[in-house]
């Protein structure tokens, strides 16, 4: 007597095998089946990869919303006396007229969110601190450039402000 459990498992395995058999049997429509969902599946996957890099590019892009404002060599912005230009005058020393003109400009635009000042000195140091002793050569003649650093609201903002700042008098380039 057999049971029915065992009937069971004998019936599925030669369901098995006779599904077995059929696939190889009918080699073109699984292949017509497979392929077609192979490519569907690399395909969504493609897209999905794509959608988040694009995602995490467009992230990074609004954490960075700045503008390099840089300042012309020998531009005094930051000091309040500058050398008198006239050798024959009493004064050694006068008030400089252009003591931080380029800052008050670019905080006159409403779409300035933030304005920062680096000295080329301090960017010598970060730069040595970040990129080694090859920085550190330079300390006698720096060859950077006074700038500002300067933030905006929003990113559909970076190239007017930028355009707008370029024309500011004292400013040598702009990096947006």
């Amino acid at each position: 007597v057999r049971m029915p459990m065992f009937n069971l498992l004998i019936r599925f395995k030669n369901n098995i095998q006779i599904h077995y058999k059929s696939i190889f049997k009918t080699t073109a429509v699984s292949l017509m089946v497979i392929i077609p969902l192979m490519i569907v599946s690399i395909v969504i996957g493609t897209t999905m990869i794509g959608v988040l890099t694009i995602n995490d590019v467009a992230n990074e892009s609004a954490k960075n919303l700045n503008i390099t404002v840089f300042m012309k060599v020998n531009v005094s912005e930051r000091l309040k006396t500058i050398e008198n230009p006239k050798k024959t005058a009493k004064e050694k020393t006068i008030p400089n007229p252009d003591y931080l003109a380029i800052e008050k400009a670019i905080k006159k635009n409403p779409l300035v969110d933030k304005i920062t000042f680096s000295s080329k000195d301090t960017q010598l140091k970060s730069l040595t601190k970040e990129y080694g002793t090859v920085w550190s050569e330079n300390q006698l003649n720096n060859p950077l450039m006074d700038v500002y650093i300067v933030s905006v609201k929003t990113p559909t903002d970076l190239v007017s402000v930028g355009k707008q700042i370029k024309k500011i008098k004292n400013v040598d380039s702009v990096n947006t």
